[in-house]
């Protein structure tokens, strides 16, 4: 993996989620609009090796901590849940969009309610309508995730996801 064009990369979607672009494609009750940075730990969760998928998990929770607020809550959630799916990938295949929907959809529950559990623990009331806006982001997420996995898998190369980080043994 290229570290510093992931680094690239994931600034560029941070402040794509944290700027006002996205207002065009919000809806407008409650402002909800998909989470890019949960799509793309979803996408390196599935395809880099482990040892990548776990660096970059923790990576994007502290992205998105950095632009949503209080330092902590996304940093443990993503990065606990990525590793689990870098190591569930094994067992489950996810090559068509609708699993890939599906696991984006699930990602983003399990997320969001762990980081609402330790806000939470730490003190932070949750309003009323945050388990609305977390389903709205997760249904969001879900639709225009595979729409957003292509132009990731374009740039695979150019961040280096192709290569293999240890040759086989041979003989």
């Amino acid at each position: 993996m290229r570290w510093l064009r992931f680094s690239i990369v994931v600034l560029i979607v941070m402040v794509l989620q944290t700027g006002n672009l996205l207002n065009i494609i919000a809806f407008p009750p409650l402002n909800i609009k998909p989470n890019f940075l949960l799509i793309m730990l979803v996408f390196f969760a599935i395809n880099t090796d482990s040892y990548d998928a776990i660096i970059t998990s923790f990576a994007l929770g502290l992205a998105c901590d950095i632009s949503s607020g209080p330092l902590g809550p996304f940093f443990l959630s993503y990065g606990l849940l990525g590793s689990a799916l870098a190591h569930l990938k094994k067992m489950f295949v996810i090559r068509k969009n609708l699993h890939y929907s599906i696991t984006i959809f699930c990602m983003s529950l399990l997320t969001a309610a762990l980081a609402s559990l330790l806000l939470y623990l730490k003190g932070t009331s949750l309003s009323s309508n945050t388990f609305l806006f977390l389903l709205g982001t997760a249904l969001y997420s879900s639709v225009v995730g595979p729409y957003i996995n292509w132009p990731l898998n374009s740039i695979k190369r150019w961040l280096g996801i192709d290569r293999h980080r240890f040759r086989p043994r041979s003989g």
